[in-house]
């Protein structure tokens, strides 16, 4: 993982001033087809900043941030993360792969855009987002819970369509059918330009399926079959062992037709998170701020709704519980009952135990912790347990 956290960060020097980056990351999904709304809960977990490494990134060497490197790093940080929380901005892993919506509303005030691409641009501008809450990961590393939610589904994923297929057709415009640097084969090149001039739709959703259909010709498919067992078969390749277990423990099909394959990523009973960790070093220079800016603990919500001691839940709050990460609300119990011995302690205690009881008692993987009366011991138990989740080891 050392080449692709190197790679992340040194990418996001390069972008940017500064760069948003996190340890992990968990997307759960509900498709309302009543709506055709996609609803969507982004946790981030383990947020930091990563200007604190600038000077490893450029000498190749540890060493302290000069006064002046302090200062400049805490304030990029804090402009970072703040107009993260205030735009409602999202990103994937981390900030280089972010939708900014402040650059949105710039691209679209102009007059360079496309009519494909304009249409795209004011889909996503629909998009409504809120942040829930701050979290405790199984680690003791701050996290940022998002709401999102994409309105007129169907309609984004059109003009994704359209300005995909604008792509395509521009692309064989200037470097024709026969690019050297064609990676797909040139049979499937030729079927992708053709599928695009038909208006090819290659997103769409199929009930609660999100589905991509990709022409494709035969023995090309099958050669790229080929190379990707070969890529798993790599067990140096330690990228490939976790992106591969991470991407295997997702609800996704590949449906293999005449001359197309469909990958169907449909949810599952009790199945619709994916989680993602990065083996990142996590740095703690951004735990303050996110006290400041998200003064709302979801870790507190969690555990008064599982106590029963919260009058009305948010309606976000229970969807959290309802189709969720299931491990959010251990996450919460154990945050919880780290705050100190206080009253609650003792209760905190036993809705952790139950939540174990009746995970271990429905035969679910892996067996989560119980009997563990140390609290360090718990954390570490429980962050065990989580590991063995997401990476199946």
């Amino acid at each position: 993982m050392k080449r692709l956290t190197q790679a992340c960060l040194l990418a996001c020097v390069l972008a940017l001033p500064g760069c948003l980056i996190v340890t992990g990351q968990r997307i759960s999904t509900h498709y309302d087809a009543q709506r055709d709304e996609m609803h969507l809960l982004i946790f981030y977990d383990g947020i930091y900043h990563t200007t604190e490494q600038v000077v490893y990134i450029e000498t190749q060497q540890d060493g302290e941030l000069t006064e002046e490197q302090a200062a400049s790093s805490k304030k990029q940080a804090e402009q970072e993360f703040t107009e993260f929380i205030t735009q409602g901005d999202v990103f994937f892993l981390n900030s280089l792969f972010r939708i900014n919506f402040k650059e949105i509303d710039e691209q679209l005030a102009g007059d360079e855009l496309t009519d494909a691409r304009r249409r795209l641009l004011r889909a996503i501008k629909k998009t409504k987002r809120k942040t829930i809450g701050r979290y405790v990961d199984f680690e003791g590393r701050p996290g940022i819970a998002q709401q999102v939610v994409i309105p007129d589904c169907k309609g984004l994923l059109r003009a994704m369509n359209a300005v995909l297929n604008e792509h395509l057709i521009k692309t064989a415009e200037e470097h024709g059918n026969e690019s050297p640097e064609n990676k797909w084969g040139r049979i499937t090149t030729r079927m992708w330009i053709a599928a695009a001039k038909r208006g090819h739709a290659w997103f769409r959703m199929d009930g609660e399926a999100f589905v991509v259909d990709l022409p494709f010709e035969a023995q090309e498919w099958q050669r790229y079959r080929r190379l990707l067992a070969m890529y798993v078969a790599d067990k140096n390749d330690t990228d490939a062992e976790l992106l591969i277990a991470q991407l295997a423990s997702m609800p996704v099909s590949i449906v293999e037709k005449m001359d197309a394959v469909e990958l169907r990523l449909a949810p599952m009973k009790g199945h619709r998170t994916a989680r993602f960790t990065t083996g990142n070093e996590y740095r703690d220079n951004l735990a303050e701020l996110i006290r400041k800016r998200v003064p709302n603990s979801l870790d507190d919500e969690l555990e008064e709704m599982g106590s029963h001691t919260m009058d009305a839940p948010r309606d976000v709050v229970m969807d959290v519980i309802t189709w969720g990460p299931p491990e959010q609300a251990p996450m919460a119990y154990l945050a919880v009952l780290e705050g100190g011995p206080g009253a609650g302690a003792k209760r905190v205690r036993v809705q952790l135990d139950d939540w174990a009881k009746r995970w271990n008692d429905a035969g679910r993987t892996p067996a989560a912790p119980t009997g563990i009366e140390d609290v360090k011991g718990l954390r570490e138990a429980w962050a065990e347990w989580y590991h063995e989740l997401v990476a199946g080891e």
